[in-house]
């Protein structure tokens, strides 16, 4: 068995007495003891993962959005699937000082831009209806609980892998 915890998502409103904090937790269990990923923990190199969730419109052969792509050729596969342009596009960025670049290459895009202070587990989740895109570089617990609700949801598509 498997069991993944963020005790708290939105931290910055827990430490300010606010309320709206969320404990989260994800158990599961695997049929195949080869399958249990908790040996795998110890091991991982880094604290955190790039994150990418989106419309699941956006991936197939012809054009997908990538992790390993810069910012500006996601939102062109974006604009031209959804055919919009990119001032109409919204993208959801954790307010961090590691996500500078991304914002940056927003800004020269002319793409709408909305910082969250954090909720990086909730916010890809809930994002779907007024937001085309989701991009952090966040914990990995975040970043695993976030994919593993976002494969409940089945509605958004998710990537996330680890970054150095």
């Amino acid at each position: 068995m498997a069991i993944a915890v963020d005790l708290v998502d939105r931290t910055t409103r827990t430490s300010i007495d606010l309320p709206g904090a969320i404990l989260v937790m994800v158990v599961k269990t695997c049929e195949n003891f080869n399958n249990d990923p908790t040996p795998f923990f110890p091991a991982i190199p880094c604290h955190y993962m790039e994150n990418i969730t989106t419309d699941p419109q956006l991936v197939d052969d012809s054009g997908t959005v990538l992790l390993e792509t810069t910012v500006q050729h996601n939102l062109q596969i974006i604009v031209a699937r959804l055919n919009k342009c990119v001032r109409n596009l919204v993208t959801v960025v954790l307010n961090r000082p590691r996500h500078v670049k991304i914002i940056q290459e927003l800004c020269r895009a002319s793409c709408r831009i909305w910082l969250i202070s954090d909720s990086d587990v909730v916010a890809p989740v809930l994002f779907r209806s007024k937001v085309d895109l989701y991009l952090s570089v966040g914990g990995i617990p975040e970043a695993l609980l976030s994919a593993d609700a976002i494969k409940c949801s089945g509605q958004t598509y998710h990537l996330c892998n680890y970054w150095d």
